[in-house]
């Protein structure tokens, strides 16, 4: 904290080996140094790390307004191709005995790129989740998904930041990156040599030769193909945002 009387600055020092993303702007700052934002008395500095997955509650005035608090999960963008995060949030009544009765209930997320899975375990009937939010996103996605129902969104370029409204019972959240990134590999079957363009969610194939058993799959710009007789792979290019 500032205590000093006309203090604007103080370093603050972000553990290595973590991405940090400034909770206010979206802006993501070098781990492992030092850092000297800008203090003012209507914003704390706040950092959060890469991947964790943040709830938060609309504002409430007593705690008997608890049970009608909607929460959002705060995810926060830029985890590794293939790292795993994981979050648990605890709800009960917060007064009596009522948890030795199993009214109480665990809502758990496993974040991965491109996807949030939430798991609810337990009866207890506490806040809903009515929103999610992508910290730290630098360009609006082509679109959100919620158990495979397509959500409307709305970004926040200055904030870099996305919010989607829930209803509550979602199990799994979407991201599909925006159109116009592209992929090409190359591929070659015995002596011969094809390529393939993957832009969004559809391919072009370029090949003078005929093809068994070819299958080509993309899911959020991640793709996998399969052909028979594979003799030689090797990636041609890779563009845009994973």
């Amino acid at each position: 904290p500032v205590v000093k009387d006309g203090m604007r600055t103080r370093g603050i020092y972000l553990p290595a080996s973590e991405g940090w993303i400034d909770w206010w702007t979206g802006d993501q700052l070098e781990s492992g140094k030092t850092h000297y934002p800008k203090t003012p008395l209507d914003r704390l500095p706040i950092y959060v790390r890469v991947g964790a997955v943040i709830p938060t509650q609309t504002v409430i005035q007593h705690t008997g307004q608890m049970p009608s608090a909607a929460l959002t999960l705060n995810v926060v963008a830029g985890i590794a191709t293939g790292k795993t995060e994981r979050s648990l949030l605890y709800q009960d009544e917060g007064e009596g005995y009522g948890y030795r009765q199993n009214a109480w209930r665990e809502i758990r997320t496993t974040h991965v790129q491109g996807s949030l899975k939430i798991e609810r375990i337990g009866n207890f009937e506490g806040q809903k989740i009515l929103a999610v939010e992508a910290v730290g996103i630098t360009a609006n996605p082509r679109e959100l998904r919620a158990d495979d129902r397509k959500i409307a969104h709305k970004f926040d370029p200055d904030r870099r930041r996305i919010r989607a409204e829930l209803n509550g019972n979602e199990k799994e959240i979407t991201l599909f990156r925006c159109s116009g990134q592209s992929v090409a590999v190359r591929f070659q079957i015995s002596n011969f040599r094809f390529e393939i363009l993957a832009v969004g969610i559809s391919a072009k194939l370029k090949t003078n030769i005929p093809i068994v058993n070819f299958t080509l799959s993309i899911v959020n710009y991640h793709f996998s193909i399969s052909a028979a007789n594979f003799t030689k792979f090797s990636p041609l290019r890779s563009t845009g945002e994973q």
